[in-house]
């Protein structure tokens, strides 16, 4: 197909999207799965880049889930070091 006005030629890609859990869910646009509300994953058709989206996308949500899982476990487990340093640094009033 081409465009009118500026008669450069647009490419439709036909991709599919399903659910990595429920691979009978098959959609034509990215989305959630209705059953689990996964998101959707591009089917295996040869593009590497959609792939290389997704992989990035989970990257990036494991780094963001790395970076407020440390300060939580660390205000946790604090008081199991010897010498307690971590309730040396908060104040009492936050510990309750």
């Amino acid at each position: 197909m081409s465009c009118e006005k500026c008669s450069t030629t647009i490419e439709h890609t036909n991709h599919q999207y399903t659910c990595p859990m429920h691979p009978e869910i098959v959609q034509e646009h990215p989305g959630n799965c209705p059953i689990c509300e996964m998101d959707l994953v591009t089917m295996a058709n040869g593009s590497d880049e959609a792939e290389d989206q997704t992989y990035r996308d989970l990257r990036m949500k494991l780094w963001i889930s790395i970076l407020f899982t440390i300060p939580i476990f660390v205000l946790s487990m604090g008081e199991m070091l010897s010498g307690n340093p971590v309730g040396k640094i908060m104040l009492q009033s936050w510990s309750g």
